[in-house]
């Protein structure tokens, strides 16, 4: 998950957002282990500056560094 984050975070479009619900189907299969995941990795963001938000009912993962993106809900 970290890996496919970064390639995420390094597109820099933060309007986009990271699809938790897509990664647990293809990788994972158990949305409680991809929350876990999620969370970890949100906290190790966090230090370098990064802000977050897990939108669209749980299933969306914003990564920004300034404004939530307009598309977040």
């Amino acid at each position: 998950m970290r890996e496919k984050i970064y390639h995420h975070i390094l597109r820099n479009v933060q309007n986009d957002f990271f699809d938790l619900e897509l990664f647990n189907r293809k990788y994972v299969n158990d949305m409680k282990k991809t929350e876990s995941f999620s969370e970890k990795i949100i906290e190790e963001l966090k230090p370098l500056g990064w802000k977050t938000f897990i939108g669209y009912g749980g299933t969306g993962l914003f990564f920004y560094d300034k404004d939530l993106p307009t598309s977040a809900w």
